[in-house]
């Protein structure tokens, strides 16, 4: 995957978050994130990258990962979509109220 000791550390760093407030810790990894839908990589090492997601869905030949960017599932949350196994597209959704 061509990752920079950055992108390992920024990678680790947002692992170790998860459970808590992790958005400034994702969005250090979206330079990463882009790579895997511009180069096709794999998705299935995203969870290399993120960790193990919250929560999986699929639909026919889409999946979707679902990542908890806070403490709590309802607040903010990343969803990932995954097709014939390359990452398409992936949103941030943030529920919480100010």
């Amino acid at each position: 995957m061509g990752l920079s000791s950055d992108d390992i550390n920024n990678s680790i760093n947002f692992q170790l978050q998860r459970g808590s407030t992790c958005l400034s810790e994702f969005k250090k990894l979206q330079p990463v994130l882009n790579r895997f839908i511009s180069q096709k990589i794999d998705a299935a090492y995203l969870s290399n990258v993120l960790g193990k997601p919250n929560n999986i869905t699929q639909q026919k030949s889409v999946k979707q990962y679902h990542y908890y960017l806070t403490e709590k599932s309802d607040g903010c949350s990343v969803n990932f979509i995954v097709q014939n196994g390359s990452l398409i597209s992936y949103n941030i959704e943030n529920n919480q109220q100010p």
